[in-house]
């Protein structure tokens, strides 16, 4: 890793600690079906870490279906493996979906990671 990415990672870090919100991150596992009992169990885990929250400048708000679109930036040091687009994140109880994932790399690694959130 370069020098300056030895400094950036940790100082975005530190600022998600302080300026971010918490929110829960649920990672879908595999998915199963019993067809004797007609159950459909699943797998996934949940993690809870602080994010920068925005609007995305797209929707301001809501649309006219009531859809609201979000982008979340989390350290990626506290995410492995990398968030996808079958996750789910919970922000003050209410559930939006993954529709993006992008990641900031710093010194040939990912520092941040900004999800794409709709509800």
């Amino acid at each position: 890793m370069t020098d300056l990415a030895d400094h950036l990672c940790p100082a975005a870090q530190r600022l998600i600690a302080v300026l971010g919100r918490w929110v829960t991150l649920r990672r879908q596992g595999a998915t199963t079906y019993d067809p004797q009992s007609g159950t459909v169990t699943s797998s996934g885990t949940e993690v809870a870490l602080k994010g920068l929250i925005e609007v995305d400048e797209r929707t301001e708000g809501a649309d006219l279906a009531g859809t609201l679109r979000l982008r979340l930036t989390l350290a990626a040091d506290d995410l492995d493996p990398p968030p996808g687009l079958a996750d789910l994140v919970a922000i003050d109880g209410t559930h939006f979906a993954v529709t993006a994932v992008t990641a900031r790399h710093a010194g040939g690694r990912p520092a941040l990671f900004t999800l794409h959130l709709r509800r």
